[in-house]
């Protein structure tokens, strides 16, 4: 669950599904996926992140179920969060710009998680948000940092990025996750986050979302897969779900 009452938003005039946080009429939400590795990710989120429905950590949370989601916290440590940073089951590791590229680069030979599962702190908000959080969050300091270093410019054309080369937080997620060897949950949650940014342009702009998005199929199939115990994805099993709350 994402925190925060979510606010008034350019384009988001329409009344907005609580979960994905589109307009009702471009909900989302039965496309999408639920998926299950072996990593975990800790988003820590600004205050000011839960009451964006632009925000895409919420995708995330949506479709790992083991995603853990704390409010930062300017005076203390998120509650829950220390005790899990210091959990001999965890592997963790912070994404920051500023980390270390080798880092993220061995990842998978890591000998941290021979008996670990690794676990990915990722800082939700804006560029100088997630500065001042991992510079306030002493907690954060004995626990090793790592960053990307893209080869393409961020997809997250919901927002303006204020410096070349970041990405959103769900951007980093994906290229954790394939980083990590898991290949087919990067390529799912990719496909999720463009339908996530196309339908929020079409609501931004005024206009229908195009039907024919391939990522749009690669979501259907994939639930249907996992729904249907691997049998293949057919018009009668789509039409056979139940449709998502705000619709109903």
């Amino acid at each position: 669950m994402i925190p925060g009452k979510p606010r008034a938003s350019r384009g988001y005039k329409s009344a907005r599904c609580a979960a994905c946080q589109l307009p009702t009429a471009r909900c989302i939400c039965h496309l999408t996926p639920t998926m299950h590795t072996s990593i975990r990710f800790w988003i820590v989120m600004h205050p000011d992140e839960g009451r964006k429905p632009t925000n895409t950590a919420r995708l995330i949370a949506a479709t790992m179920p083991h995603t853990q989601v704390f409010v930062w916290q300017h005076t203390a440590p998120p509650p829950g969060l220390l005790d899990m940073l210091g959990s001999p089951c965890f592997a963790p590791y912070v994404a920051f710009p500023h980390g270390d590229v080798a880092r993220f680069e061995r990842l998978p030979e890591d000998p941290w998680h021979a008996e670990k599962v690794p676990a990915f702190v990722l800082l939700d908000g804006t560029w100088s948000q997630t500065r001042k959080m991992f510079v306030r969050s002493t907690y954060l300091r004995g626990v090793p940092c790592l960053t990307l270093s893209p080869t393409t410019p961020s997809a997250y054309t919901l927002r303006q990025q204020g410096r070349t080369g970041y990405l959103s937080t769900v951007e980093v997620a994906i290229a954790l996750l394939a980083q990590m060897g898991h290949g087919e949950a990067s390529h799912i949650l990719g496909a999720y986050f463009r339908v996530f940014t196309a339908s929020g342009l079409a609501a931004r702009q005024g206009r229908p979302l195009p039907d024919q998005l391939p990522e749009m199929q690669q979501l259907l199939e994939y639930r249907c897969r996992h729904a249907h115990g691997g049998e293949a994805c057919s018009e009668k099993n789509v039409a056979s779900w139940p449709a998502p709350d705000c619709l109903s």
